[in-house]
């Protein structure tokens, strides 16, 4: 595997699989790249790609990965593992989010200037909630979590009210983790709908 085990250099394929394809498609040289990528198409591009990365990973952690490590994993071994995802995951959260609305206000993402606003909003509040995550609750949930875990093991010395007052916050917070995820994929997802639009009106379609 070598390069391709690591982040960058599976990004750095993407990236070359993905430059290759568009020239090739565009005029069958890899020199007709620079050409066919104009700022309006560039900027679309990327505004639709952070957006579609974001509602993507957003999806796939929150209704597939996530339920399938709880079903399958020792509970434990699943916090662990939670415990490492989750800042990646809503750091990715943000970095789309923020580059989506960076584009949208700026002009950059294509489509009809009426559907600007709206895309600039929902990606504002994706934006919101997954710095919400990533900055405030994820780090109180984790924390939570491992203080639930040293109450609760065996031989804990921890009176009983102590053990009931960290699993109810544990449970507060994982939900309220819960619920901003749920939003920020809302709004993700009230971003692609809008840019829908827009490149239909753009395109004097209905």
């Amino acid at each position: 595997m070598g390069l391709l085990s690591t982040p960058l250099g599976r990004l750095a394929g993407g990236c070359a699989v993905t430059a290759a394809g568009v020239a090739l498609l565009k005029g069958g040289k890899l020199s007709s790249l620079p050409s066919s990528l104009p700022t309006s198409t560039g900027g679309a591009f990327a505004s639709l790609l952070s957006t579609s990365v974001f509602v993507g990973a957003s999806v796939w952690t929150t209704f597939f990965a996530g339920i399938l490590m709880f079903t399958n994993l020792p509970k434990t071994t699943f916090g662990d593992l939670q415990a490492k995802l989750f800042p990646v995951y809503f750091g990715l959260q943000t970095a789309t989010s923020a580059a989506a609305l960076a584009l949208t206000a700026t002009g950059r993402a294509g489509g009809s200037s009426s559907s600007a606003r709206p895309r600039a909003v929902a990606a504002a509040v994706a934006l919101a909630f997954s710095l919400l995550n990533l900055a405030v609750l994820e780090p109180l949930t984790t924390a939570a979590m491992y203080h639930r875990r040293a109450a609760q093991a065996e031989g804990s010395k921890f009176p009983e009210n102590e053990k009931k007052k960290a699993s109810g916050r544990f449970g507060m917070l994982h939900g309220l983790s819960s619920l901003a995820n749920l939003f920020a994929l809302g709004a993700g997802v009230t971003v692609l709908w809008f840019s829908a639009e827009g490149m239909v009106a753009a395109g004097g379609g209905k």
